[in-house]
């Protein structure tokens, strides 16, 4: 759907429970066209709140999460694993394109 994406912290945590379990992200999250290549884009609209997370949340291979310059709050140890796209925040540091920016 052309406006898929992440827009409550309800859409967050299903999504998080789906890359935590390996199971089918809901097609209501992602993008997925002509444009995208075969990727699923997922967008994030909103901050979002995996404080519960800890340890690596994997992004499969086929999907991008794109930040568009919101906030993740992860848990203690809690990462990102996969492919990123555009600008987020992620425990307060600043992602672009899956890359730690540094000063």
């Amino acid at each position: 759907p052309p406006n898929s994406g992440i827009y409550s912290q309800e859409d967050a945590d299903k999504l998080l429970a789906a890359l935590q379990n390996g199971t089918e992200i809901p097609a209501t999250f992602y993008q997925e066209d002509e444009t995208t290549g075969g990727k699923k884009i997922i967008r994030l609209f909103i901050n979002i709140d995996w404080s519960t997370a800890a340890g690596e949340i994997p992004i499969p291979d086929d999907c991008i999460l794109r930040g568009q310059g919101f906030h993740i709050r992860l848990g203690d140890g809690g990462a990102i694993a996969g492919p990123m796209e555009g600008k987020v925040y992620i425990n307060g540091a600043l992602y672009v394109n899956g890359v730690l920016q540094t000063e």
